[in-house]
């Protein structure tokens, strides 16, 4: 393998290239401007990769950069001096300002480097029972393969501070499913132990009226089931707990990783009381010295009350000790709900408000904490490395400074705010500010309004020969435009109001289970909002349940995405299906949104009861036809099996009484680079247009090229 993006273009990608569309008006071909988004990813001095401001450029399809004026940026600085050598598409493709653009209107270019610095995270209980991670980076030879990453991975010693209640086994590292050319997010290590340990959180009222949590590290046998673990987790009983109120039992708030194959696992329990409810209230102000902080209050509460109830009580909480110089106005409660209180525990965020406006500046040194103090609020929750602020009136217009403490390579939260630009003011605002020297400055297109003047086309007779049109027998197969089981549906997203209940509750630290109804679409702000956080987002989709970690979510740059599932999709040949199970039962799966994820989920689906006590075995369908092994699942007593997922394709699960493995998969259907148990890159392509009709008006003429883009 490369340590930088491989090249992967296929012989259907050379062979059938996508559509595009010239139009003749008059003696002259005009070229339709679009715009264009570049956006560059490059390694920072400390290893972290990191987008900066996007290249936007008005051009013509089939243009180039140099044409447009402009010219792709050096990054500055690199980690452990490693070499740049150019930028590569998605593909692995060199891009320079040379190469023509023909269709897309967003653009992700990555640096190359000689040499792969590649970033591991690695999962441990440390001494006081808590899993922690420790972030490292290793630069390898460029051709590095999956096997030394994983031999090195597995042969770093033990943390010294390390969980004495099992006897640590080792590092496991799980490569299946990875594509060993994407270097960009971490390597997941996770420590192995004599036994499964299990992070369970407590939530509880103490007796001084504080809901407090905590986090236990409980070594539990690894054939235990989650019924046996609940059961067990729900005898405890804090020494401190609230004598004032009368316990009643423990409610699961969220579990995760309770299966046999699992290494670890957590669950999250909160205490019910017998007459009352709890309610958090985070209030959220600037301290006396400017700060942003977080002060938080536990409400107990009779069964009986609403949020509106709630609402009044927030705003008549006392004045906090703020900044001299603000005017303090009042406290506002957004509880997003009406009625009775629905849960046992409550979070509420509180905000001040103000007569003027407090503006702050906090400074990062590294993308992480940069990306997590941009949620206002866990601001308080980030430790900046230096800040400053001024008090300011409504309407006033301040300058950006460029330098805060000893910072002074600042880079603002978006492409629009920048050092000693103007900003006017009509609301509080603390600036997210990442320090770095490795930032790049990408240079101001050369008049990008100005495409070719279409009375003066570029030599219409080069791109195209009008004489000589494309084959139209040739450009798809006729009777196979887009394949009839894959229809394309319309995206059904979630209310607006559901979304911000849901962040609320994650940016409390809160698991969350979504009823999405119709809804097939998750919005990027509810996993942004989980993502780093042992949180769990659950959503039950009607026949099916997928079921996310924050710790599982790593991509950077979050979408929305849609996660519908079609069971029973038969998108794989029944000869392949056939060749794979035997005469086992299987079940396929087709996801709808394409590549990557940019996390781990588990999705859980029924599969029949009748299969009980067997495994479910995920294997993967490439573009080539080929079978890869994913992971597996034990089949519950209601049908029900949980197998994980990090790349949308078409899947099919095979029931057996065995967990399967990549030598279960015929010779003939193992990818060509595959040996043994070795699981290869997941990717796949598809056609995306099936047949472009050619019309031939009195004034234009339509020449068709073909392009066929990888999909997954």
């Amino acid at each position: 393998m490369s340590g930088n993006i491989a090249d992967t273009e296929t012989e259907d990608d050379k062979n059938n290239p996508f559509y595009y569309v010239l139009v003749k008006n008059g003696d002259s071909f005009v070229n339709p401007t679009r715009d264009v988004r570049i956006r560059l990813y490059y390694q920072l001095n400390n290893g972290e990769w990191y987008s900066g401001n996007d290249l936007e450029v008005k051009m013509e399809r089939r243009s180039t950069l140099k044409e447009c004026g402009i010219k792709l940026p050096v990054p500055e600085d690199s980690y452990k001096d490693l070499k740049f050598v150019g930028w590569v598409d998605e593909k692995g493709q060199p891009f320079t300002e040379d190469t023509e653009i023909i269709s897309d209107s967003y653009i992700d270019l990555h640096a190359k480097y000689d040499r792969a610095a590649i970033p591991f995270e690695y999962w441990y209980y440390d001494e006081a029972g808590k899993n922690v991670c420790e972030k490292k980076m290793k630069v390898f030879p460029a051709d590095v393969s999956g096997e030394q990453i994983e031999n090195w991975a597995v042969s770093q010693p033990a943390p010294s501070k390390m969980y004495q209640g099992s006897t640590f086994k080792g590092w496991k590292v799980d490569l299946e499913g990875r594509n060993m050319e994407d270097i960009y997010w971490p390597i997941f290590v996770e420590a192995e132990y004599e036994q499964k340990i299990v992070s369970v959180t407590y939530g509880y009222l103490n007796n001084k009226n504080e809901w407090v949590e905590v986090e236990n590290a409980i070594p539990v046998a690894k054939d235990a089931t989650r019924e046996e673990l609940e059961a067990e987790f729900k005898k405890f009983r804090p020494s401190d707990g609230s004598e004032s109120v009368k316990f009643k039992e423990w409610q699961v708030w969220g579990s995760a990783g309770l299966y046999p194959d699992s290494l670890s696992g957590y669950m999250n329990l909160q205490a019910t009381y017998e007459d009352v409810k709890t309610v958090s209230v985070d209030k959220f102000y600037y301290d006396k010295a400017g700060r942003y902080t977080k002060e938080t209050v536990c409400k107990v509460v009779p069964r009986d009350t609403t949020y509106e109830d709630i609402e009044k009580l927030v705003k008549s909480e006392p004045k906090p000790t703020v900044y001299k110089d603000l005017r303090f106005v009042g406290w506002y409660a957004g509880t997003n709900g009406s009625g009775v209180l629905e849960r046992e525990h409550e979070s509420i965020i509180a905000t001040a408000e103000y007569e003027n406006c407090m503006i702050g500046f906090y400074v990062y040194d590294n993308v992480d904490d940069w990306q997590n103090a941009a949620n206002v609020y866990h601001q308080a929750d980030n430790k900046d490395k230096a800040y400053s602020f001024q008090v300011v009136e409504k309407g006033e217009v301040i300058t950006l400074p460029s330098q805060v403490g000893e910072y002074k390579n600042l880079v603002y939260e978006t492409s629009d705010l920048y050092a000693g630009g103007q900003y006017t003011v009509t609301l509080n605002r603390n600036f997210i500010i990442l320090d770095t020297k490795s930032v790049v400055e990408s240079e101001k297109p050369v008049e990008p309004e100005k495409p070719v003047d279409p009375e003066k086309p570029v030599e219409p007779e080069k791109p195209v020969d009008p004489e000589k049109p494309v084959e139209p027998e040739k450009p798809v197969e006729p009777e196979k435009p887009v394949e009839p089981e894959k229809p394309q549906k319309p995206a059904v997203e979630l209310p607006e109001e559901v979304v911000t209940e849901q962040v609320n509750k994650l940016n409390n630290g809160e698991s969350v289970q979504i009823d999405m109804d119709q809804a097939t679409v998750v919005p990027k702000e509810i996993l942004e909002a989980a993502k780093g956080k042992d949180v769990t987002v659950e959503l039950n989709m009607g026949d099916y349940t997928w079921t996310i970690n924050g710790k599982d979510i790593k991509a950077n740059d979050l979408k929305d995405i849609n996660l519908e599932v079609t069971v029973n999709s038969n998108a794989i040949p029944s000869k392949t299906v056939q060749a794979l199970a035997g005469n086992d039962p299987t079940c396929q799966l087709s996801l709808t949104h394409n590549g990557p994820f940019g996390f781990k989920a588990d999705l859980t689906v029924n599969v029949g009861e009748e299969h009980s006590g067997k495994f479910g075995n995920l294997y993967y369908y490439d573009s080539d036809g080929k079978l890869v092994y994913r992971n597996s699942g034990k089949i519950d007593e209601n049908g029900n099996v949980t197998v994980s997922f990090d790349h949308a394709s078409d899947y099919v699960i095979v029931m057996k009484d065995k967990k399967m493995s990549q030598s279960d998969v015929p010779s003939s259907l193992r990818p060509n680079n595959q040996g043994g148990n070795e699981a290869v890159a997941t990717g796949d392509t598809a056609p995306i247009f099936g047949f472009v009709l050619l019309a031939v008006l009195s004034m234009a003429a339509i020449v068709l090229v073909m392009r066929r883009k990888k999909a997954r």
